[in-house]
């Protein structure tokens, strides 16, 4: 399963309203990853009411933007598909694969900027059209060969005090001194 958790784009309104059309393009990947994937796709709490999957994709691509725990699809997924939303750092704690569908890098890094060099340290490859994206995901046994380093160097920065058995580590530190 692939977890698709886009972040919203506050430039794309009508009116007082937030826009905002899934550009992951369901036909692409029904034809090159539908025998072999089911895409969740959870979309920012202020535009999941906007997502609509056609029917005929609807069982291998599955709205779960009001599903209520985004841990649990965390946890459910194999694999992430982000572009610049803050989830990326909590799914650092499930050493999954992360994959970045940056259709926009040059245009949101215009009008937002990052706190870090995106291109230089995502811990996963960047692609910016459903194609690239597909092609990347069915190469997936070469991920960690190819991003692994990169992966730990970004949870080393972003994530350091994360990971299993933390709150033991915490608890005999603090009963320590």
């Amino acid at each position: 399963m692939i977890l698709s958790a886009p972040t919203f784009r506050d430039d794309q309104k009508k009116g007082k309203k937030f826009t905002m059309k899934n550009k992951i393009n369901f036909r692409i990947f029904e034809r090159r990853l539908g025998d072999d994937y089911v895409l969740l796709v959870r979309e920012h709490v202020v535009v999941a009411s906007k997502l609509k999957i056609p029917e005929e994709f609807r069982p291998n691509i599955i709205n779960v933007s009001k599903y209520p725990d985004i841990q649990e699809l965390m946890i459910a997924s194999d694999m992430l598909v982000t572009d610049y939303s803050s989830v990326m750092f909590d799914y650092m704690n499930t050493n999954k694969p992360v994959y970045f569908y940056c259709y926009d890098l040059d245009e949101y890094d215009d009008m937002r900027g990052f706190y870090f060099d995106l291109e230089k340290e995502a811990p996963g490859p960047i692609v910016k059209n459903t194609s690239n994206l597909c092609r990347t995901i069915a190469k997936e046994e070469k991920y960690w060969d190819v991003y692994g380093g990169k992966y730990k160097a970004f949870q080393n920065r972003f994530v350091p005090l994360d990971g299993p058995n933390r709150a033991e580590k915490v608890y005999k530190k603090f009963f320590k001194n």
